[in-house]
């Protein structure tokens, strides 16, 4: 086989230099070089955005939640000692979420308090290694503290050490009507967990506080949080915490309360593959073409070659060759491009804001601070299989209409 593929690249490649053809086979191979580095890209961009808001949603909530109807949990402490014997479980601690208003020197803006014990808060990765390097003494001992996130920091110009006020609508009766509730605290912490949704809303106290500040009773909370050891098994934890205490009768967890988000990004993400396949398909047809317009331009030079012996399987296999070498090389040359790209996608997204003065990736928007980017395996694998595929399979009709050419009908008009 070797032989007689050096005999007819000899032949095909004699005579004249075709041009146009080989303009086709570089635009087919760059072709497929594109369209797969975008995939790839794209692919693991969107990977990146699943694992970074995943991570997120676990590290800053809780994975399991109890509540009740009406918003109010009683005697937590005793539901919280029903549960100590589930092993699956790492933490569990009360909580409270409600809205207030955050004002500093005359500026004011609408926030979401946080009320955590100093324990819970350790247990949330993405709060709780943000803080690392400051002082949390006086919120560890339930003082009159608070932590807020860093873009309301910013925009209310708060620092650390700066006293702040909280105004809860859930304040006092009175014979004039319902009076907001204000309270005075110190900030003792500024939140940056690089999400932009807590960083731009959230306001952590400690929650004995916040029990006194939204009117909770004593040994009542809102909700009850539950960290367990694998967040993916919040179906079977919640089986074993219902076997466990008859008297809960409401529980959630981070998948069911973010399910839309979960199902759009993945309609999302499988959308976008169908989509961007389809560019290494127009490559692909590419090579079709351009082996076609080949096969026509050499059609007496087959036919030298299959009257000094080559058969037609020879002919085949050597045109389908020529249509693979294109997409391996171009895929090949895709895979590197595309992998090196996701790799160092930050910093090629920060030297073309710098060049191009812009902002391509606002916080605001995207609500991440940094391009997040998770190359997986499997999935270049798969992309670099389809590109393979499409070029094997777009090289086997010109192969067939090469092999069926018959010597004298190549060399009747010679």
């Amino acid at each position: 086989m070797l032989l007689e593929w050096d005999i007819a690249k000899k032949y095909l490649k004699s005579k004249r230099k075709e041009s146009f053809i080989a303009f086709i086979s570089w635009f087919s191979l760059i072709g497929i070089t594109l369209g797969v580095a975008v995939l790839i890209i794209v692919m693991s961009v969107m990977n990146g955005f699943r694992k970074e808001i995943i991570s997120n949603l676990i590290g800053a909530n809780g994975h399991i939640f109890i509540v009740e109807s009406g918003g109010v949990v009683s005697d937590y402490q005793k539901i919280i000692n029903s549960l100590q014997g589930i092993t699956e479980i790492t933490n569990i601690a009360p909580s409270i979420s409600s809205q207030a208003m955050i004002s500093s020197e005359g500026a004011s803006s609408g926030v979401s308090v946080e009320g955590l014990t100093f324990k819970d808060l350790s247990q949330r990765d993405i709060l709780y290694k943000s803080l690392a390097n400051q002082n949390l003494k006086e919120f560890k001992n339930n003082g009159q503290v608070a932590i807020v996130g860093r873009v309301v920091a910013r925009d209310l110009a708060i620092n650390v050490g700066d006293n702040i006020t909280l105004v809860s609508a859930n304040g006092y009766t009175t014979i004039l009507g319902s009076m907001p509730k204000f309270a005075g605290f110190k900030v003792v912490g500024i939140l940056d967990t690089g999400m932009y949704q807590y960083d731009s809303t959230m306001v952590i106290v400690p929650f004995s506080v916040a029990q006194d500040f939204f009117n909770f009773a004593p040994n009542t909370t809102q909700k009850i949080d539950i960290f367990i050891k694998n967040p993916q098994d919040t179906r079977a934890v919640a089986s074993k915490i219902y076997a466990s205490n008859s008297n809960i009768n409401y529980i959630q967890d981070w998948q069911s309360t973010n399910r839309y988000l979960m199902n759009a990004l993945d309609v999302e993400r499988n959308v976008m593959f169908l989509i961007l396949s389809l560019v290494i398909l127009i490559a692909a047809f590419n090579i079709v073409s351009g082996l076609i317009m080949l096969v026509r331009s050499k059609t007496k030079e087959i036919a030298i070659l299959r009257t000094i012996g080559l058969s037609k399987k020879s002919i085949y296999m050597v045109f389908l060759f020529i249509g693979i070498r294109i997409g391996v090389i171009g895929t090949i040359w895709g895979g590197l491009v595309g992998v090196l790209f996701s790799l160092n996608i930050e910093r090629i997204r920060s030297v073309l804001e710098s060049i191009m003065g812009v902002n391509l990736f606002a916080e605001e928007i995207y609500f991440l601070s940094t391009l997040p980017s998770d190359v997986q395996s499997m999935q270049v694998f798969l992309v670099i299989l389809i590109s393979l595929v499409f070029a094997i399979a777009s090289s086997i009709y010109p192969a067939m209409r090469a092999s069926k050419i018959k010597p004298v009908e190549g060399l009747r008009y010679e």
